[in-house]
C-alpha cells in the first residue's frame, strides 16, 4: 500500500518537476536565461542620413570585455556601400574588415580586406551580375596572407 501511494505521489510530481526544471528555450530570450553573474552585454546604434553605426560590448564575469564596432555608409551618388568593422578582444588585440561594394548597371563589384589580430590580411575581390536568362552569376577571388589564391564561381537561376 505504501509503495502504491509513493508511486502515485511521484507520478503527480513528475509533470511539475519537468515544467519547473526544464526552461522553455522558445519563450525566454538568451539574456533572460543567463545567471545574475553571467556576461553583461551592451548594445548601441546610431544613424545619420547616409550611415549607421553599431557597437556591442560584452563584459565577462572576470571583468574583461570585448567590443565590436561596425559602420556602414552609403554614397547614393556614386552607388557605393562602405563597411568597416573592428573587433577588440579581451586581450586588447584587434581584427578588422573593410569593404567597398559598388553597384554596376547589371550587378555589383566588391573589394574587401580582413586583417586578423596577428596582422595577417586576406583580400577578396568579387563581382556579380544579373542576366534575365541565366540568373545571378558571382565570381570571387580570395588571396590569403601567404599569397595563396582561391577562386570560386556561383550561379543562381
Amino acid at each position: 500500500m505504501q509503495k502504491t501511494l509513493m508511486t502515485i505521489f511521484l507520478a503527480m510530481l513528475m509533470p511539475t518537476a519537468c515544467v519547473t526544471f526544464i526552461p522553455d528555450a522558445e519563450a525566454a530570450p538568451f539574456e533572460a536565461r543567463m545567471s545574475a553573474d553571467g556576461p553583461k552585454k551592451e548594445r548601441s546604434r546610431s544613424r545619420s542620413a547616409n550611415s549607421v553605426e553599431r557597437r556591442k560590448t560584452v563584459t565577462g564575469r572576470n571583468g574583461r570585455s570585448a567590443e565590436r564596432t561596425s559602420r556602414a555608409t552609403v554614397d547614393r551618388e556614386n552607388r557605393t556601400l562602405t563597411r568597416q568593422t573592428i573587433a577588440t578582444g579581451p586581450n586588447g588585440r584587434t581584427a578588422s574588415r573593410d569593404s567597398v561594394t559598388t553597384r554596376t548597371d547589371n550587378g555589383y563589384q566588391r573589394s574587401a580586406v580582413a586583417t586578423g589580430p596577428n596582422g595577417q590580411t586576406v583580400t577578396t575581390e568579387a563581382n556579380g551580375r544579373y542576366d534575365a536568362e541565366t540568373g545571378w552569376q558571382r565570381n570571387r577571388t580570395r588571396t590569403g596572407a601567404n599569397g595563396n589564391t582561391i577562386t570560386d564561381n556561383a550561379t543562381v537561376t
